[in-house]
């Protein structure tokens, strides 16, 4: 049951708790205006659905302030069949929540974000005791937590059968730790290390040789890597679909070493990439991008200041399956660069680029398949450029 973003209240918890019984599965995420004299109320209502929905496998209590680890442990301790609690922005949750993980061997998945930024938590041997006991582990979600090696060893030495690793802007670990915990949990499918500041190049390539099952890796705001990162995943990793790697730096002129070209195999299976506000990014970047990417469907280059348009139509010839194309903020994007029809694109996103109506005339003419196209702030366009693109784009639903 999913309660949409409402007001909540005591009594509708406790509602909850005395007409359905025999639920299985509750999102209570991130109510609206849950305000401080609602939170003796909820925290009853929430101990009164631990004591009567005892079938109670998934709970969703995101954004709940009132959370803390003495109700996770009534949780934990009262609902026997419990698999997952998340409790993202749940700003009293510490480690020590170990107690309730102690309870409830049976769980498949942690979640656990810091949300007060001036107060670290540091991992305890209590908290990874907790985590080892765990033996059916196949989620585990830190965000901003002051981890350790030693957590991330500990894991490894279980080996867990995990299959989703979420390390976003934690502190506290190296590449040594990350590096034990996947050589030993080789399963894993989705990896996130958003703002793991030690990753390198030669780390990821590493690294990406230990995940022969991986599906989607985040890599965001890893400064030290640059676009050399991204190919021996696309090579080491076959399963791979999803890459995202934004706010990092882009290397000049690497693409022309002969080392670098022999090196480079294609992927049929990626069909999304954002290299999002990657602000040095070239063309000749993208164009090799696409080149090992053919089936690519979903491409976000926002905020990629050094595109063009002579980089983009390559890109859509290699990749004629896109679907989903962000522009937006490339400012010196002044057209599609197509001469060629591109029936697949669907969403074109062109904020702020220095688009005008000639170009607008030929995506209209190229582009028929568009359902969506954003030309906020695009100054260059008129009233007459828009109107051709809603006349000859017949299946367009919303144009801004």
């Amino acid at each position: 049951m999913y309660i949409f973003n409402q007001h909540q209240h005591g009594t509708d918890l406790k509602f909850i708790a005395d007409c359905f019984p025999l639920f299985e599965e509750l999102d209570l995420s991130y109510p609206q205006r849950l305000l401080n004299n609602d939170y003796v109320s909820c925290y009853a209502g929430v101990k009164a659905i631990s004591l009567s929905l005892f079938k109670l496998r998934k709970i969703n209590l995101s954004r709940h302030d009132y959370i803390n680890d003495e109700l996770m442990f009534h949780l934990c301790k009262n609902c026997k069949f419990l698999e997952e609690a998340i409790t993202l922005v749940c700003p009293l949750v510490t480690p020590g929540v170990a107690c309730a993980l102690h309870q409830r061997p049976t769980l498949k998945s942690i979640y656990f974000e810091r949300f007060n930024v001036s107060k670290t938590q540091h991992i305890t041997s209590h908290f990874i005791d907790s985590i080892q006991s765990l033996k059916d582990l196949t989620c585990i979600y830190f965000s901003g937590w002051h981890i350790s090696d030693k957590l991330l060893s500990s894991i490894a030495k279980e080996s867990l059968p995990s299959r989703r690793l979420v390390l976003q802007y934690c502190t506290g670990y190296t590449y040594s730790g990350i590096f034990s915990l996947l050589s030993k949990c080789q399963r894993i499918q989705y990896l996130d290390l958003r703002d793991a500041r030690f990753l390198n190049n030669t780390c990821v390539a590493d690294l990406s040789s230990l995940l022969p099952e991986l599906v989607s890796i985040n890599l965001s705001s890893c400064h030290k890597l640059s676009h050399l990162a991204l190919f021996p995943l696309v090579r080491n990793c076959p399963s791979l679909i999803k890459i995202k790697m934004e706010y990092t730096y882009f290397e000049k002129n690497s693409i022309d070493n002969p080392n670098f070209l022999k090196d480079c195999v294609v992927n049929p299976q990626l069909k999304y990439l954002s290299v999002a506000s990657s602000f040095t990014v070239q063309n000749e970047s993208i164009i090799m991008l696409a080149a090992i990417s053919p089936n690519l469907q979903r491409l976000n280059l926002r905020e990629c200041f050094c595109i063009t348009e002579e980089g983009i139509g390559q890109v859509l010839r290699s990749c004629p399956k896109i679907r989903h194309l962000d522009l937006s903020y490339c400012i010196k994007v002044k057209s599609l660069g197509i001469h060629f029809e591109v029936p697949k694109l669907e969403m074109l996103n062109l904020t702020d680029t220095i688009v005008d109506d000639e170009a607008l005339y030929v995506i209209s003419k190229r582009c028929s398949g568009l359902l969506e196209l954003v030309l906020d702030n695009c100054k260059d366009i008129t009233t007459k450029g828009v109107r051709n693109v809603v006349k000859r784009c017949t299946q367009l639903k919303e144009i801004n």
